[in-house]
């Protein structure tokens, strides 16, 4: 128990703010799984082992709501993609077609902001395709453990979450992300990958602290500093993981004993 509302907790932190409601539903899908449970403790116990998950309302929402979800996450996704790799084109398009050499002052500024920002979503973007994922497993693993009589991760993973978009290989984010660092180093450090790496890293850091909470920078933030990701956890975590641990631990605790009555 203590485990699944660690996930709970943290896959509300983790998410970006600006994509609020394109998530999975992880909350109602936990919810709905002890409403199926105390259906199925009602009925006669003969009637239970011939009983089908959509065989029955609360069944049929459980699955009807994953379904739901999966379709919308991956919506997003495509259309998220869709529109920073248009991005991507079109600002290197603009930026090769004035001469570099010529991007001094305001307008270098901007183009360098403009470039941070999309290289921000791209990041973002390969952590929404990780966590809903993460989601889609816990969420399932936990049905099955609730509901052992309905077995479903298994096969619902492979029919239907596998073969999304958005859970499919990342290759094209990442070669993206590898892109606009390989501009970036171009246009504003001479060529130099290493500072580009560095700076935009720390772009995406500060990002992450000041509309994400403290509380995202954990050990798997930590993992994305062997990804590419350009920044020092270390340092940032040394800045910005000065939070009150009591009270974060009772948060943790009252959800526990909220879970456990």
């Amino acid at each position: 128990k203590k485990k699944m509302v660690q996930f709970g907790l943290y896959l509300q932190s983790y998410q970006n703010p600006d994509w609020e409601g394109n998530y999975l539903s992880y909350e109602i899908l936990k919810t709905q799984l002890y409403v199926i449970r105390e259906y199925i403790k009602q009925l006669p116990k003969p009637l239970q082992p011939d009983l089908k998950q959509t065989s029955f309302k609360e069944g049929q929402e459980f699955e009807k709501q994953l379904v739901h979800d999966l379709q919308k996450i991956n919506a997003f996704y495509c259309l998220k993609k869709t529109q920073v790799e248009e991005k991507f084109i079109k600002l290197r398009e603009n930026l090769f077609e004035n001469e570099l050499s010529k991007l001094k002052g305001e307008l270098a500024e901007n183009q360098k902001k403009t470039l941070s920002e999309l290289y921000i979503d791209v990041c973002l973007l390969r952590d929404f395709s990780s966590l809903n994922y993460t989601g889609f497993s816990k969420i399932l693993k936990k049905h099955d453990k609730v509901l052992p009589m309905f077995i479903m991760k298994v096969e619902f993973i492979k029919n239907f979450v596998n073969k999304q978009s958005v859970f499919g290989i990342m290759d094209e984010l990442f070669r993206l992300q590898q892109q606009i660092q390989y501009l970036y180093a171009d246009v504003f450090c001479s060529g130099n990958r290493l500072e580009a790496e560095i700076a935009l890293g720390g772009k995406l850091a500060q990002q992450i602290a000041e509309t994400m909470g403290k509380q995202k920078l954990n050990y798997q933030l930590r993992e994305k500093t062997t990804q590419g990701t350009g920044f020092n956890l270390d340092q940032v975590e040394s800045q910005l993981l000065r939070q009150d641990s009591k009270k974060k631990k009772k948060q943790v605790k009252e959800n526990e004993m909220l879970w456990t009555k």
